[in-house]
C-alpha cells in the first residue's frame, strides 16, 4: 500500500468561525474541534492513531492544537480538564 502525503500550502492553524461547528475553535479546512484531538493526546493516544481516527487532520494538525492549547490554556495544558 502505497501511501500519498497530505499536501497543503499553509501551515495549520485554528480558527473560531460561527458557520463552522458553532464557532468552536477548529482545525481550519476541517470540522475536527480541537478539544476533541485535545483528549486524544491526554489519553496518550499515539499520533498514528489520531490521523487513522481523524484522516482529514492535516500533518501538522496535532502540532497547531498544541500550540493554541499552550497559547491559549497554559505550558500545564496536559493538566486541566477538558469538556468534549
Amino acid at each position: 500500500m502505497i501511501l500519498h502525503a497530505k499536501k497543503r500550502s499553509l501551515p495549520a492553524t485554528i480558527v473560531c468561525n460561527p458557520e463552522i461547528m458553532g464557532g468552536v475553535p477548529t482545525i481550519r479546512g476541517t470540522r475536527i474541534p480541537v478539544e476533541m484531538i485535545l483528549i486524544h493526546l491526554k489519553a496518550g493516544y499515539s499520533r498514528q492513531e489520531i490521523f487513522c481516527d481523524y484522516p482529514s487532520l492535516p500533518l501538522d494538525g496535532i502540532e497547531a492544537v498544541i500550540a493554541w492549547a499552550e497559547e491559549n490554556i497554559g505550558p500545564n495544558w496536559r493538566e486541566v480538564p477538558v469538556e468534549a
